[in-house]
């Protein structure tokens, strides 16, 4: 049988305090879960001994931003391993040092960012400015945060500019020396008879 696991970290500040770091956030997330390459792909699925079919990761734009990494299809006799595999693999990518740290591919993520966001605006705004809009409705505070938060896939152009001690700090902030929540998901066969029933 195959579970889940998914750990959360609820961001320090609320999301109108600091839109543009939610971006850094959200960057740093693609690096370790996003292609094959990546750091949490590498050491939980594609290798010889796999923990999960797949694992992605998510944003919880509200008030108070919240960042979540999931593994799927975990075997149910190994869920128990899953995050302490994960928090060895964020302090050694952390002591392996900015020289290890791969800016070429977060760059490439940036970029990639900043291409979609000006696509989205050009080929479909009544999509693309909703977001934003409802984002500023319910969480903005001051008249500027309708901009911050339209513009704010633009605002990635300026990470280009940062080194690897900048994402590795993100990490070791939030990933490691804060607090997460972690749900693991167990199926439950007797669940599953009483809900056909």
């Amino acid at each position: 049988m195959l579970g889940s696991v998914v750990a959360a970290w609820r961001l320090p500040e609320y999301i109108s305090e600091n839109i543009e770091m939610l971006e850094a956030y959200k960057l740093i997330m693609k690096y370790l879960t996003t292609t094959q390459v990546s750091p949490f792909e590498v050491a939980f699925v594609e290798n010889r001994d796999p923990l999960a079919t797949s694992v992605s990761s998510d944003t919880l734009e509200i008030k108070e931003p919240a960042l979540l990494i999931q593994f799927e299809n975990v075997p149910i006799d190994r869920i128990d391993e899953v995050i302490p595999k994960m928090e060895k693999l964020l302090r050694r990518i952390v002591k392996d040092g900015p020289e290890k740290f791969d800016l070429e591919r977060i760059s490439n993520f940036i970029d990639r960012v900043v291409i979609n966001n000006l696509k989205e605006m050009e080929n479909s705004p009544h999509l693309f400015l909703p977001d934003a809009s409802v984002l500023d409705m319910l969480y903005g505070e001051k008249p500027e945060h309708l901009k911050t938060f339209v513009t704010s896939s633009q605002l990635n152009k300026k990470f280009l500019q940062k080194n690897g001690t900048f994402w590795l700090n993100i990490i070791e902030d939030v990933f490691i020396h804060s607090f997460k929540v972690v749900v693991k998901g167990r199926p439950s066969m007797k669940k599953v008879k009483e809900l056909t029933d």
